[in-house]
């Protein structure tokens, strides 16, 4: 059954927020029993007779500080099984009476209230908000299965228990345990038995389709994306194919039309490197360098310039201090996208200096040659090399090297900057040491093998390289063009928001939190952020643009109980209300505030928080200008990654959950992900390792 999420945003009448707020503590929150661990639902909301609710909060959500403050409203948020009218109609037929309590301070509530029930379901319905994002940590569940699933837990539990007393004295095969449990499982419950019937258990879990097919449905979209970009660049290429068919029975030689065919598509002139017969490499360096000895110098000349470039950048970057705005960090800004800039000039140089090697031409000339077989040799390199770079911007980010590099000093960081640009440095040497390798073997070589395979894969693969790098200089453009933006964006955030470290010195009003840790919420806790988003069109446009993509990635790739590496998420919900100008966060997770937040900084979902939150602002009391959260780069790198900062933006901007109801307040999500997993394990065929693992997961 399809989970879904409800979230009822409606406006409070002028001077009735105290009041609601004091009838909501008094009136309508559940009263925790802590002898029985079970919630006492009030007459007036018997949530607990809801059967389609997981989860219900209800709070107020007001400011206290800035210009232009959100006007009061009333949050009413419910995760449920099945259809929101069909919980409209239960919730209204049910809890009646404390929805007309609740709803009388809130404008536009029918006068009627649920005497006309009809008109109350209209009003509900028509307050409810779409969220941009929505993330469940366990799809498909129904409130039945999750209490069933736990119960069979503690059931096989008790048997294992029984087991062990009865066979203590007497060894006992794992096979036999395991026999032992299934039957334990399959019998019917006997008079006066309080563990049920878990006889269901030996049916299959029923998986949602967008979890059980999800991640192939996105591995054959980009396959399907990848075929369709390869007819295009061999529909495009086309007309190049004869003229490679015509020079197939010819030799090659610097003195021959079909030499210049290949030389000038640097694609055949690096596979016929690739297949031409072995050779002393040391003998030909030495030749390549007598012969090529102006090249070199020239090439040698670029990759100097660029390391004197990239100097100038570490040097400004261990210079600049966080939130320095003056005249002084604007001089080392510019010095450093000045060195950004001439870096990447002196690395189209180096492998420019190659591509006029292509049938020795001058460099004004070289765009005139085949550019789909430029493109081709250079992402032969890519190919090599791009793994290396991303696996060392992902040790730049990791959680164990930010506690010792990351955060340590400015110095560390830009050195890991460094080592990461060095690596673009050397894929641009071996492109050209190819370019030029490729037009020397193809002068000197004569009937190269396979010429027939080359044809047919040069043919494809430039073009289909060719759309690819079309694709990629219109990206090129677009990120350019986002980046002067981002540019520009920095320099007023800047002038216009406090840092986030300012906060951790600030005292936040504990009754926010208070409920936290502790009765209902020691296992399960929920937390309500509202901040403000920075003004400005595009950066609204980019928000929706990040929360889209994020969105469906939870709608498709986190499908199995994991967002990224966090395993602590119920639901999670963000929204984008009041117009776009505020950002709405609704979290329901496991275990305790600080140590959900740590799990959000330790892993590669920090990337996604980042890139969402980054665009907000928020006023706190005490603090005489607004503050950003904490500075980020390119929008995913650092920002949550400085711990404290971080903490103290969240706590800031949180609200008091002032109504709380689950339907299993003792089951955490990780729970639920292993009671299912024991369910899946227990009746299929097991070999030892995996009926020991079975039996430690119990236990």
């Amino acid at each position: 059954m399809q989970q879904r999420g409800l979230v009822i945003l409606t406006p409070i009448k002028p001077g009735q927020v105290d009041v609601l707020r004091q009838l909501l503590r008094s009136r309508i929150d559940p009263i925790w029993d802590a002898q029985t661990g079970q919630q006492i639902c009030r007459a007036g909301m018997p949530f607990d007779r809801l059967h389609m609710l997981h989860f219900a909060c209800i709070a107020v959500l007001d400011e206290d500080g800035g210009d232009a403050p959100m006007d009061p409203c009333l949050l009413f948020e419910a995760t449920i099984d099945g259809a929101k009218g069909d919980f409209l109609d239960e919730l209204i037929t049910l809890c009646g009476p404390g929805l007309d309590l609740i709803y009388s301070h809130c404008e536009g509530y029918p006068a009627s209230g649920v005497a006309l029930p009809h008109l109350v379901k209209s009003y509900l319905g028509g307050h409810d908000v779409v969220p941009s994002i929505q993330y469940q940590g366990h799809p498909g569940r129904t409130i039945s299965e999750i209490r069933g699933e736990d119960g069979l837990r503690l059931k096989l539990l008790k048997t294992l228990e029984g087991i062990r007393q009865q066979t203590a004295d007497l060894p006992i095969t794992r096979t036999e345990i395991l026999h032992r449990l299934r039957r334990a499982v399959i019998a019917p419950p006997e008079d006066g038995e309080t563990d049920g019937d878990t006889r269901w258990a030996t049916e299959k879990r029923a998986e949602p389709i967008k979890t059980r097919w999800g991640r192939i449905l996105v591995v054959l979209a980009a396959a399907a994306f990848g075929l369709l970009v390869a007819g295009v660049g061999i529909w495009v290429s086309a007309p190049n194919a004869a003229e490679y068919f015509l020079c197939m029975n010819q030799p090659l030689g610097p003195d021959t039309g079909c030499r210049a065919a290949f030389a000038n598509n640097g694609a055949g002139t690096v596979l016929v490197a690739m297949s031409a017969w072995p050779f002393q490499w040391g003998g030909w360096l030495l030749s390549l360098i007598a012969e090529e000895g102006e090249l070199f110098w020239t090439a040698a000349a670029a990759v100097a310039s660029w390391l004197t470039a990239r100097g100038l950048q570490y040097l400004c970057e261990t210079q600049t201090k966080p939130g320095n705005a003056g005249t002084g960090w604007l001089l080392l800004q510019a010095a450093r996208w000045a060195a950004v800039g001439l870096r990447a000039m002196a690395l189209v140089a180096i492998i420019g200096f190659g591509l006029t090697n292509l049938g020795s031409v001058q460099i004004p000339n070289w765009i005139a040659y085949n550019l789909a077989g430029a493109v081709l040799t250079g992402a032969l390199v890519l190919l090599v090399g791009l793994p290396a770079l991303l696996f060392l911007r992902y040790i730049r980010t990791m959680p164990s090297l930010d506690s010792s590099f990351g955060h340590a000093t400015a110095a560390r960081r830009a050195w890991l900057s460094l080592a990461s640009d060095t690596l673009w440095l050397v894929m641009a040497i071996l492109t050209w040491l190819l370019l030029v390798a490729a037009n020397w073997v193809t002068g000197y070589a004569s009937h190269p093998p396979g010429m027939v395979f080359m044809t047919l894969v040069t043919w494809g693969v430039s073009g289909t390289l060719s759309v690819l790098f079309l694709l990629a200089l219109a990206s090129a453009a677009v990120v350019l063009w986002l980046l002067s933006i981002g540019v520009r964006e920095q320099l007023f955030d800047n002038r216009s928001f406090e840092d986030a470290t300012v906060l951790t010195d600030v005292a936040v009003d504990a009754s926010r939190f208070a409920r936290e840790g502790h009765g209902v919420n020691k296992v399960q806790n929920h937390l309500i952020s509202v901040s403000r988003i920075k003004p400005g069109r595009l950066r609204l446009l980019r928000l929706r643009f990040v929360t889209f993509v994020v969105n469906q990635m939870c709608v498709w790739w986190f499908t199995r109980g994991e967002l990224g590496d966090v395993r602590d998420i119920h639901f999670l919900r963000w929204i984008i209300i009041d117009r776009g100008r505020r950002l709405l966060f609704l979290d329901t997770y496991q275990g305790s505030w600080s140590g959900y937040l740590d799990a959000f900084i330790d892993s590669g979902s920090v990337h996604g928080l980042n890139a969402i939150w980054s665009h907000t602002y928020q006023y706190v009391r005490g603090v005489p200008r607004p503050v950003g959260f904490p500075r980020t780069e390119c929008m995913l790198l650092k920002g949550a990654r400085d711990e404290r900062p971080f903490k103290a933006a969240v706590r800031a901007s949180q609200k008091e959950t002032t109504v709380w109801y689950s339907a299993y307040p003792g089951i955490g999500g990780v729970n639920i992900i292993t009671n299912s997993r024991i369910r899946d394990d227990l009746f299929r065929p097991l070999d030892t390792a995996e009926t020991d693992r079975l039996i430690s997961t119990i236990r």
